[in-house]
């Protein structure tokens, strides 16, 4: 990540002038991100490429922006951002800063955007999609809103009964009985180690089957 940062900010710096030199800053500001560098982060994105920028770049580097704050500490900031954004990157974004700042309410919300259709039949959920169902469950569980969680789990019980997060589903909804502490309890143990990062995890899954240059 040092060598790929290193190469993007020499050409960010010294060769690129307007839409190339803001393209790349993000694509920087990405590694930077990446690396767990959100100040390094921000400094790219700070770079002064111009006025001249596509709407889609924008929101990417908005985007960008929100989640170095996030990582920073500065979560309303990174809120208020993206305030207007109502893509999906965006809304992950949303619930990524509901999860990490533990307002489980507005988690559920993001989620419940970000959540599958219910499944038809005996059809199963992806596993992403089955992960984002069981964070929602866990987020209506830590807001105690018990009538979310019995709507979540008439909905998607069948469908989460042939995943691997069938066990954590029951408990978290209450179809199944914790072995030590309430539901509760146990729900805000699956908070903790859950690494939800879902905005990034997009990024990683992209690059992951497409070079640098394909995220912009």
């Amino acid at each position: 990540l040092d060598r790929a940062a290193g190469l993007l900010e020499d050409q960010v710096k010294f060769r690129l002038t307007g839409r190339d030199k803001l393209r790349v800053a993000a694509r920087l500001a990405l590694v930077r991100l990446l690396d767990r560098k959100p100040d390094a982060a921000l400094a790219a994105l700070n770079q002064d490429g111009g006025a001249d920028i596509d709407p889609d770049l924008l929101r990417q580097r908005q985007q960008l922006r929100a989640r170095a704050l996030l990582e920073l500490g500065r979560a309303d900031e990174a809120l208020t951002i993206i305030a207007d954004d109502s893509s999906r990157d965006a809304e992950r974004l949303r619930a990524d800063i509901a999860w990490r700042t533990k307002r489980w309410a507005e988690a559920a919300k993001s989620f419940a955007k970000l959540a599958p259709p219910t499944p038809e039949g005996d059809a199963k959920l992806p596993d992403d999609a089955a992960r984002t169902v069981l964070n929602w469950g866990t987020a209506l569980s830590l807001a105690g809103d018990e009538d979310g969680l019995g709507t979540l789990a008439e909905h998607y019980e069948t469908a989460m009964e042939a995943s691997p997060y069938k066990d954590a589903f029951r408990v978290v909804t209450g179809a199944g009985v914790p072995a030590v502490g309430d539901i509760r309890q146990v729900a805000d143990k699956v908070a903790q180690v859950s690494d939800l990062q879902g905005f990034m995890a997009g990024y990683r899954q992209r690059l992951a089957n497409e070079k640098l240059s394909a995220i912009n």
